[in-house]
């Protein structure tokens, strides 16, 4: 392009009125508008694209951290029921009737269900075997009173 500009005149109205070095360069400015309006059109359906993906990492890493916050506070649920002395078995049903939402409430609430409900805290009375059995002799609890009850009873049949 030459450093001298022509202002075309009032009565140009027709592209091919323009001297031919004037529509060669309209021509060539039109090809670069169309260039670069196809090239914003793919910039745009990436950046599209792209902010798609930013949502669905964002939506994706917020049901994560939901899960993590469930799963967090499940673990603490359990871990207070097993602590305040509910046995293994029911610890899961027991964490699950816990009502609170900080450690404390949790704590307070599992006392007050245990209380509810009448959890002991001493432990079942020792099982005396030999109830029910009349005059015979009490049954051996342990080996070594099974052990002396067994040479007894052979030394008293020798005996007889």
């Amino acid at each position: 392009m030459s450093g001298s500009t022509v202002e075309p005149s009032a009565s140009a109205t027709n592209v091919n009125d323009l001297p031919e070095w004037a529509r060669n360069e309209l021509s060539s400015v039109r090809q670069e508008a169309a260039t670069r309006r196809v090239e914003l059109r793919a910039k745009e359906a990436d950046a599209t694209a792209a902010l798609n993906r930013v949502t669905e990492l964002t939506t994706a890493n917020a049901d994560l951290e939901a899960q993590l916050v469930a799963s967090s506070a499940e673990l603490l649920r359990l871990r207070i029921a097993l602590e305040s002395g509910v046995p293994g078995d029911k610890a899961a049903d027991f964490a699950a009737r816990l009502k609170g939402s900080t450690e404390d409430e949790l704590r307070v609430d599992a006392e007050s269900a245990k209380s509810l409900f009448g959890a002991s805290t001493f432990s079942a009375p020792a099982i005396d075997p030999s109830q029910g059995r009349g005059n015979e002799t009490p049954v051996a609890i342990t080996p070594q009173a099974a052990f002396a009850e067994m040479i007894r009873a052979q030394f008293e049949s020798l005996h007889r």
